[in-house]
């Protein structure tokens, strides 16, 4: 779950990671042995998940290069995991696939240690081993480990690689190798490619460095967005990917925003559909009477009377009525066994943290269209989406560095009112933690009854439970009132409520108790006692954000309570709980399931064998 969250995160960065076609690669193209470095300093490409381990570089306990990652368990409680996963895209032709990789371990006795791959396709999972039945415990030395599996090259999308370790103990992973049939991947023969895969001309950005706009151009860029997203999932010949389509927005941008006028604005506009190909009648695209359908589709602003020329319109509507639906498009497809949307072949642009005018107003665009046609509540965000599009243009475009983008992508997405959608870690997330700040109040805090409370300490650093207390209510800080704060945080606050909003505004995450100062100034209150206080600030580097989202006094996922009630607490449940608690809860009064948690058998599940016997 905390992975489909990173998923939706990024895209909602607006630029939406990808997966990017292309024949065969140079070697060392991917970061298989961990030797590229991201600039927080974690390899780059490679996703964590966590529950009472730590997922890390070392570089003192290696197999080969600079760095080896090692999992080790770090928390107290008995069902900890960590795991870490890196995934390719399946461009490759071959029958079959193996993944080699050394792991050396430490005192792992109640767990174990091992490799995982996995193959995805389009709607499900094609293949998977994770060496469960053969996972590597105890104390062991440097050992080269594989797995290998059948490989469907006509229906494989993506190849998921990674290492996990479950119970006590620590393992270190290094020199990671995929190899299709007996050839390193790197080299191994590349599928056929689509004409959109094979357009890399604007692979780095859009050449339009800035927009001029005024009133009648946010209408026109407004119209042009809606269009861009329209035909990007209704033509056919983008459906099949004959043409990359940020490629054709961007060829076309400069002579659309060159036109003397919108009129010829949009004859330019109707000519690029033209040079598109025809679209095919539909013999079988009856209309579904109007009664039948509980909610009709939006297309924005396309077919409202007086908004476009007429020509254009009905070309519109043409391609609107004869959409004959596919299983799969390219740009979109169904993540396996679950069946949500997954945007794929998607170019990331990662070569600048801030990226061109024309590249901004694409990853609007692109949002703004995924929410259009895909967000299942967007019927439920309180406000007409269509109008959301010319609002943003303006922030978009006039962005005039990395962080006031990033603030941009982050208002929007707390536009939907989602808290499944953040900007959870990519190239931005250092331009977000200098929004937020780089240093952060050692303590916890919640609001509980509209108050800032203190509720617990991420470190005992300069003494500070001698300065500020558990229960004491924060009034101010540097001098502001915290309701004033939460105004002006609210609109970077993506979450699907108010009150998930107050949650996560002054976790580790959030803005309320993070600053780019050392220092920090609060004023407290205690019952009638008001004092002022001046505390030191930890970079938030240092920070075990882990207390945000679980409860650190529940050691167990399961408990009798007086008056023979059973609670359960999935933050801590493992697979042989399940048994366990069926027994010894089978005559219970009652039953609490404290749901206020992300479960940590479905946590492990979705990172690295999404369809396993974990699951």
């Amino acid at each position: 779950m905390k992975i489909f969250k990173r998923i939706i995160g990024l895209m909602s960065l607006c630029l939406l990671i990808s997966i990017i076609s292309g024949k065969a690669q140079i070697q060392n193209q991917y970061n298989f042995s961990f030797e590229r470095i991201d600039n927080k300093h974690q390899p780059s490409g490679w996703i964590f998940q966590n529950s009472g381990c730590t997922v890390r570089l070392d570089t003192s306990v290696v197999y080969d290069g600079k760095y080896a990652l090692n999992i080790l368990k770090t928390d107290s409680g008995e069902n900890t995991f960590g795991a870490a996963a890196y995934t390719i895209p399946a461009n490759y032709r071959g029958t079959r696939i193996k993944l080699t990789g050394f792991i050396k371990t430490e005192n792992i006795e109640n767990g174990l240690a091992g490799l995982s791959m996995r193959i995805d396709g389009s709607e499900k999972q094609l293949a998977f081993d994770d060496m469960d039945n053969r996972g590597v415990h105890r104390t062991t030395d440097w050992k080269e480990y594989s797995i290998e599996l059948p490989y469907d090259s006509v229906n494989a999308k993506q190849i998921v690689v990674g290492a996990s370790l479950s119970g006590s103990g620590k393992m270190w992973v290094d020199d990671l190798h995929i190899y299709l049939d007996n050839k390193p991947i790197e080299v191994a023969p590349a599928k056929e490619l689509l004409p959109a895969a094979r357009d890399t001309s604007f692979s780095t950005n859009s050449g339009t460095t800035s927009i001029i706009l005024n009133r009648d151009k946010i209408k026109l860029l407004t119209n042009l967005g809606m269009i861009w997203g329209f035909l990007k999932y209704y033509h056919p010949a983008i459906i099949q990917g004959k043409y990359n389509w940020d490629a054709e927005l961007f060829r076309h941008l400069p002579l659309i925003l060159k036109a003397p006028d919108n009129k010829t604005a949009y004859k330019i506009i109707e000519q690029w559909i033209d040079s598109l190909g025809a679209v095919p009648a539909c013999k079988n695209c009856a209309l579904v009477p109007a009664d039948k359908i509980k909610q009709k589709p939006d297309y924005g602003y396309l077919f409202i009377a007086g908004n476009l020329p007429k020509t254009l319109k009905e070309k519109l509507k043409f391609i609107r009525d004869n959409y004959k639906p596919v299983s799969e498009q390219y740009y979109i497809s169904k993540f396996p066994s679950i069946g949500s949307a997954v945007f794929q072949n998607e170019l990331l642009y990662e070569n600048s943290r801030y990226v061109d005018a024309g590249t901004r107003l694409i990853g609007l665009y692109r949002f703004w269209n995924i929410i259009q046609y895909f967000f299942p509540s967007r019927y439920l965000i309180g406000e007409d989406w269509n109008k959301v599009l010319p609002e943003f243009i303006p922030k978009f475009i006039n962005a005039k560095d990395d962080k006031e983008y990033t603030s941009a992508c982050l208002e929007i997405i707390a536009r939907i009112h989602d808290t499944h959608a953040n900007i959870w870690w990519s190239n931005y997330s250092t331009a977000l933690d200098s929004i937020k700040g780089m240093y952060m109040t050692p303590f916890q805090a919640k609001f509980i009854q509209n108050k800032l409370i203190v509720t617990n300490y991420y470190k005992d650093t300069f003494e500070i439970k001698n300065k500020i207390h558990i229960g004491d209510i924060i009034e101010k800080i540097d001098g502001i009132p915290v309701d004033s704060l939460i105004k002006k945080y609210l609109p970077l606050t993506p979450a699907s409520n108010y009150d998930a909003q107050l949650r996560d505004m002054p976790s580790a995450n959030g803005f309320l108790l993070r600053s780019n100062k050392q220092e920090v100034n609060l004023q407290i209150r205690n019952n009638d006692t008001e004092r002022q206080i001046t505390i030191s600030k930890v970079s938030i580097s240092k920070i075990d954000q882990t207390i945000d989202y679980s409860d650190p006094t529940q050691t167990s996922g399961y408990k009798m309570l007086p008056g023979n009630i059973g609670y359960i607490y999935p933050g801590k449940l493992t697979d042989t709980d399940i048994f366990t608690i069926k027994k010894q809860f089978a005559d219970t009064k009652g039953l609490i399931i404290d749901l206020r948690v992300y479960p940590a058998i479905m946590d492990i599940a979705v990172l690295s064998v999404h369809g396993s016997k974990k699951s």
